[in-house]
């Protein structure tokens, strides 16, 4: 008997050894296992359920990238979590780009031709950066899920929280390309990424998620022209889908269509999508557990606005002027250029 006993202390003596010899090598899987966990079951819910976009991008976003990252060094890399935080931090960067941009039409708009010209770099930079995150956001995103791009196949989505992911994910990846376009093609998204996306976006029920499905497929024929199915018009498609969301209450695939009317260069269709948003977005009925769609697409409706009332008046749209234009003073609708206090 005492035999065994010195025998089991023996074995104590060494495992409680080779723990505290080991120490954080046999705890770190544990614990970053459990931490990516974390985050894809409790902190991915809370970004977004936040109607507040800089802390949820420029904090969330950037802030746990490289802690969520270091897990690959200890378990898997959590590629949806991943994906999550690169394309949070990719929005950030692309809420300075448009910042920058808009700075450099307020400095051509005032003749100032050296400051338009460093504004623009600034941009540049800033949208190679956003291309950058969106491009490794989209790398965790096919990681992640099995069948990006196939017309025949789609992955097998656990719960609503997974489609919704998979349709930020696609999303992103659209982004990505238009990204890498407005930074010069200097980062190398290959162009037919949209489309894959625009095949993949089948994977999801449009009327369930706002018309989305349809204006990503719209949003990438449009923006690699040539890759629409024959006899498929995409601004038809773009109409449905702004049409489905309407009801619903979400006006991100509004925000979409002045994307790509922006793209296009149609001033007119553009104004009409961010009124078409406005009138969606008044509806209050953005789905809480999704907040932080609804209010991206609210900043970004104001930037494409933004831009039009700086290169026709150097300012920006007019607080809380979303959905009136310079030009509406034709039609006898107030534009509150006249009023600098507005």
């Amino acid at each position: 008997m005492r035999t065994y006993v010195g025998k089991l202390m023996l074995w104590a003596m060494v495992l409680v050894g080779g723990v505290a010899l080991s120490g954080c090598s046999v705890i770190y899987p544990p614990v970053g296992a459990t931490l990516t966990h974390y985050a894809n079951d409790h902190v991915v819910p809370e970004v977004l359920a936040s109607n507040d976009v800089d802390i949820s991008t420029c904090g969330t976003g950037a802030g746990l990238h490289q802690l969520l990252e270091s897990f690959e060094r200890v378990v898997h890399r959590p590629h949806i979590a991943m994906m999550d935080t690169e394309l949070l931090s990719g929005y950030c960067a692309q809420a300075r780009a448009n910042e920058a941009h808009l700075m450099y039409l307020q400095a051509l708009h005032d003749g100032q031709a050296n400051r338009a010209k460093d504004f623009h770099i600034v941009e540049q930079r800033l949208q190679k950066l956003t291309a950058q995150r969106r491009y490794a956001a989209y790398h965790d995103f096919v990681a992640a899920y099995d069948h990006f791009g196939d017309a025949h196949a789609c992955p097998r989505f656990r719960n609503d929280q997974d489609q919704a992911e998979y349709l930020v994910g696609l999303i992103t990846t659209v982004q990505a390309l238009l990204s890498d376009i407005q930074a010069g093609s200097v980062v190398g998204v290959p162009q037919d990424v949209a489309n894959r996306a625009a095949r993949s976006s089948a994977c999801l029920d449009n009327a369930k998620w706002w018309g989305m499905p349809e204006a990503i497929r719209a949003a990438a024929w449009m923006s690699v022209p040539g890759t629409a199915p024959a006899g498929t018009d995409p601004q038809t498609v773009m109409d449905h889908a702004v049409e489905t969301a309407t009801p619903s209450g979400m006006p991100l695939a509004a925000t979409f269509a002045a994307i790509a009317a922006y793209g296009h260069g149609d001033t007119a269709r553009e104004q009409e999508a961010i009124r078409q948003f406005v009138a969606i977005d008044q509806q209050n009925k953005v789905p809480k557990k999704y907040a932080l769609l609804g209010e991206i697409g609210r900043l970004e409706a104001t930037y494409y606005s933004d831009q039009i009332w700086m290169k026709a008046t150097g300012a920006r749209t007019p607080y809380e002027g979303l959905g009136r234009f310079p030009n509406d003073s034709a039609s006898g609708k107030a534009d509150d250029t006249g009023d600098l206090l507005k």
